[in-house]
């Protein structure tokens, strides 16, 4: 087994201890330096030559994106981005990034990401890392962050905690445990996001999650109210009931 010389790159220290915490619980893999923002990162590269790069993507003086694009690609170490936002996945899967980590991430994560690295670069020709990494973010439940502006502060909403979704013009409205919050997102690129195992469309203008609806009740003209465990009522509209019904399983 070949030891591969890694560098981290993450303006954060306890982010920093993290990651060498778990390079050293897993043979094959070497640390040689760390750097705290995107010029000390080049640096870094250009004097150490690691061969994969643990990359935040929110760093002073470059970002994780604007550090590769200062780098000949042909002398690009392979990359493992690590970031508390889901929304660069596709442009991390664009830079051919070996993986996407999203803060905070597990131990079983964060050794499949380095079992993906060491493929990569023992196979830089094969793609199906990528495509896996691609899968991990956007599949099983989908975005599963979102960040919202509440009182001048930025939150994290977990998919799995929206029980419905509402249109709000160029917004939709999250519908959650810890209340409602705004998203500058469109409701129909946001349905394409979240899991269509957990998340359907009932109406042009909501989304709800499946396993938050208790009953529903026809009501004149063809639609549903749909009774959701929060004490919510929404509308089934009748030219979505075919669709809610292959979705669900469910014969409203």
């Amino acid at each position: 087994m070949i030891t591969i010389r890694t560098a981290i790159a993450d303006d954060e220290p306890l982010a920093r201890a993290a990651l060498r915490d778990g390079l050293e619980r897993v043979a094959g893999f070497t640390l040689v330096g760390e750097a705290e923002d995107g010029l000390a990162t080049l640096r870094l590269i250009e004097t150490q030559r690691p061969q994969l790069l643990l990359l935040d993507v929110q760093m002073p003086e470059l970002d994780g994106f604007e550090v590769l694009a200062q780098i000949d690609p042909h002398e690009r170490p392979a990359v493992v981005f690590i970031t508390a936002f889901d929304r660069h996945a596709l442009q991390a899967f664009d830079a051919h990034a070996v993986d996407y980590l999203l803060k905070p991430f597990d131990r079983e994560r964060f050794s499949r990401a380095l079992a993906r690295a060491r493929a990569r670069l023992e196979s830089p020709a094969g793609n199906e890392a990528g495509n896996s990494m691609l899968s991990d973010v956007l599949a099983g439940g989908a975005c599963r962050r979102y960040c919202v502006k509440r009182a001048g502060r930025e939150l994290l909403v977990d998919a799995h905690r929206i029980e419905w979704v509402s249109a709000r013009g160029n917004y939709v409205l999250l519908h959650h445990d810890g209340g409602e919050d705004l998203l500058r997102r469109s409701l129909s690129d946001l349905h394409r996001e979240l899991d269509p195992r957990r998340f359907v469309r009932i109406h042009r203008s909501t989304i709800v999650r499946l396993d938050a609806i208790l009953h529903l009740h026809r009501v004149p003209g063809g639609d549903y109210d749909v009774q959701l465990r929060s004490g919510a009522t929404v509308t089934l509209s009748r030219t979505h009931v075919e669709h809610f019904r292959r979705a669900s399983r469910v014969a409203p």
